[in-house]
């Protein structure tokens, strides 16, 4: 019997946290997708895709991309990460101020997009960052 083939436009990588899966959902059906994204988890989203302390969080990551690809033919990866992050708290340290919370969300998504280019250079990126209240902005426009 051959495998039904599927087709959704985006892979979307967000992070564990609880509080989110809801805000998740309503941005990504605010914008368009509703039906078309296959959604991952790791603790920290961005963070959880490069993370040295936890490298098999990035090989999973990669197994998950290439099953996506094969089943779904995704076009573009989105990944989505957000306020008052535990993760990052935990591995990356509190911020002094909350204006420099952003900027250690960004600088992830630096390195996360360079590692996504090297790997999956045929698909498009979209770094999120993502409020408490649901209010988004892009930390990496789409590429």
């Amino acid at each position: 019997m051959k495998p039904l083939q599927l087709q959704c436009d985006v892979l979307v990588l967000t992070c564990i946290d609880y509080r989110f899966p809801h805000l998740v959902c309503d941005y990504l059906d605010d914008h368009g997708l509703i039906g078309n994204y296959d959604i991952f988890t790791l603790p920290g989203a961005s963070l959880g895709a490069c993370c040295p302390e936890y490298p098999h969080w990035n090989k999973t990551l990669e197994e998950v991309i290439n099953l996506a690809l094969g089943l779904h033919s995704i076009k573009k990866i989105v990944v989505i990460n957000h306020e008052e992050c535990g993760a990052f708290q935990k591995l990356r340290g509190v911020p002094e101020k909350k204006s420099d919370e952003i900027l250690m969300h960004g600088a992830q998504a630096k390195i996360t997009h360079e590692w996504f280019k090297a790997h999956f250079p045929q698909l498009e990126l979209e770094f999120i960052y993502m409020r408490l209240c649901g209010e988004a902005e892009k930390l990496i426009s789409a590429t």
